[in-house]
């Protein structure tokens, strides 16, 4: 757990050499105008710098994220860039964990853009997820966190796991300072906010937005969609 720590210290350090990137894509992030980190990701392409590269290889995973829950597939050109940045990682002074949650995403994507190979793609993407919960990086956690929510049931799908996975990823987050203008811990409360809603805990859901947008009452899908469907749940 030490290591998964000082590993998101670290994640948080290398934001900081880039702040003006940062608040270009933070902002675009609230406003979910993923159009700019699409541009920011082929401006990046050839990047070698070791520190720029992990800040690009968060911004491909939550990219391809969304653009899959959006069921817009035209990304084959970001897919090829997130995968050749993993191999690029791979090689580096790297943690295990976290690159075995790249993999696990990359897998899961290409299943999704490329609409094939459904049974493959999916075995090596959970295959990579369980690897990536030895001495797991937090954003390991939150990786299998989104599969078992976005799961469907049938599939082995759980509310109630991803609940535990995202709520163990918070506490090792909370331990560590200061998350002003990171999209990673947002996209986290706002994934643990959902879960509670759709287990039936409509007041932790409503606490929980709330307390997002206290931190950031910019965050227009939580201020605009998220807590307004909450409230008119019955």
């Amino acid at each position: 757990m030490k290591k998964a720590l000082l590993t998101l210290v670290t994640i948080m350090l290398c934001r900081t050499i880039s702040a003006d990137d940062n608040a270009l894509l933070y902002k675009a992030f609230l406003c979910s105008d993923m159009s700019v980190w699409h541009d920011f990701i082929e401006t990046n392409e050839n990047c070698n710098e070791p520190n720029r590269l992990i800040l690009l290889l968060d911004i491909e995973y939550n990219y391809l994220a969304w653009a899959s829950q959006q069921n817009i597939t035209d990304n084959q050109d970001i897919l090829y860039i997130f995968n050749r940045h993993i191999k690029q990682y791979s090689t580096s002074k790297h943690n295990k964990s976290y690159l075995n949650t790249l993999y696990s995403a990359y897998y899961l994507y290409n299943m999704f853009i490329n609409r094939q190979n459904y049974i493959k793609n999916a075995m090596k993407s959970i295959d990579y997820a369980t690897k990536s919960l030895e001495n797991p990086h937090p954003l390991a956690l939150m990786h299998c966190g989104f599969m078992y929510f976005y799961r469907p049931t049938w599939a082995g799908g759980s509310k109630t796991k991803a609940l535990s996975y995202l709520q163990q990823a918070e506490y090792i987050f909370q331990q560590n300072g200061d998350f002003t203008a990171n999209w990673d811990y947002l996209n986290l409360q706002m994934h643990i906010a959902q879960c509670l809603w759709k287990l039936g805990k409509k007041e932790e859901a409503l606490a929980k937005c709330n307390s997002i947008l206290e931190q950031e009452p910019n965050f227009n899908y939580v201020r605009e969609e998220l807590i307004r469907e909450v409230r008119s749940e019955k």
